[in-house]
């Protein structure tokens, strides 16, 4: 039996992976030369980094008469079948 899998249109994730992109800037241009936040910096960097890849790996562009079967860990969780559809697949 087929399900609709969850779907997130992709300029809304293209938006959160600009905000991710300026929020780990803006945390490295407060760090400056200061010891005391560069740490800081560095921990915002290894998040922004899992959150970039994390959204990026399940981007996904279907063309016209194409469709996607949607798994995790091997288990069917729905597919995509909307011709022109992109987004974000969970």
């Amino acid at each position: 039996m087929e399900k609709r899998a969850l779907r997130i249109p992709g300029f809304l994730m293209l938006l959160v992976l600009l905000v991710d992109i300026g929020a780990v800037a803006w945390v490295f241009a407060k760090a400056g030369t200061n010891p005391d936040r560069q740490a800081q910096a560095v921990g915002a960097l290894v998040v922004g980094i899992i959150i970039f890849i994390l959204i990026t790996s399940g981007m996904l562009v279907l063309s016209p008469n194409e469709a996607r079967v949607i798994q995790f860990f091997g288990r069917y969780v729905g597919s995509i079948n909307r011709a022109g559809s992109t987004g974000l697949c969970r």
